[in-house]
């Protein structure tokens, strides 16, 4: 996830394009070499909600443990403004394998005329202090692309980048990097009703 808007992934040739990997529930997901060992992620799924709940839902950093996979902690630890923040995130690794951790700028805009609202970030490494047994991931970019396409109903982009650092081979990160994303939206989807009457001054609806 890139700083301040910018999203550049690990740089990919023309050659390169995505790849349809499974769909499940809806959840088309799709992976892409890039310059590094590590392939690039997205998912696209269509969502029952308005523009500022899905907002709500995704800047809710207090949340994130109870939707996103695996993830074991989140909290807030600064907000800039209503449309940007640093949070803290850990994620809990199978058996023997050390937990990851990450702190994360995110920034949100919206478009004036489509309404498009897209919110990057990036994983920042000295923002935080390390914890013990616990690996800060080295590279973490993403972004989400969130379009209105009726009444309570929006087209959703998800875009990830990870190095997940220590010494686990590439081989094995891309073999298992679709499961976990896929199932934080299959629970995002479910958690999506609580924040139904969200009105952020800050969305255009």
């Amino acid at each position: 996830m890139l700083l301040l808007g910018v999203y550049a992934p690990g740089r990919q040739s023309p050659a390169e394009d995505w790849v349809l990997k499974n769909e499940v529930d809806g959840i088309r997901t799709y992976t892409r070499a890039t310059n590094t060992s590590f392939k690039e992620l997205k998912m696209v799924t269509e969502l029952d909600a308005s523009l500022s709940s899905m907002v709500a839902v995704l800047g809710d950093k207090d949340a994130l443990k109870y939707w996103v996979y695996n993830c074991s902690d989140s909290y807030f630890l600064h907000k800039v403004s209503a449309t940007e923040t640093y949070h803290y995130q850990q994620t809990d690794m199978p058996w023997p394998l050390e937990k990851r951790d990450v702190v994360i700028h995110a920034h949100l805009t919206q478009d004036p005329v489509t309404k498009v609202v897209v919110i990057t970030a990036t994983g920042i490494q000295d923002y935080y202090p390390l914890k013990e047994g616990v690996i800060r991931v080295p590279e973490l970019r993403g972004k989400w692309v969130i379009k209105p396409i009726g009444p309570n109903r929006v087209y959703v982009e998800n875009y990830i980048f990870t190095n997940p650092g220590g010494d686990l081979p590439a081989w094995l990160v891309n073999l298992a990097i679709t499961e976990g994303p896929t199932r934080s939206i299959q629970n995002l989807k479910k958690r999506l009703p609580g924040y139904a009457g969200a009105q952020l001054a800050y969305i255009r609806e």
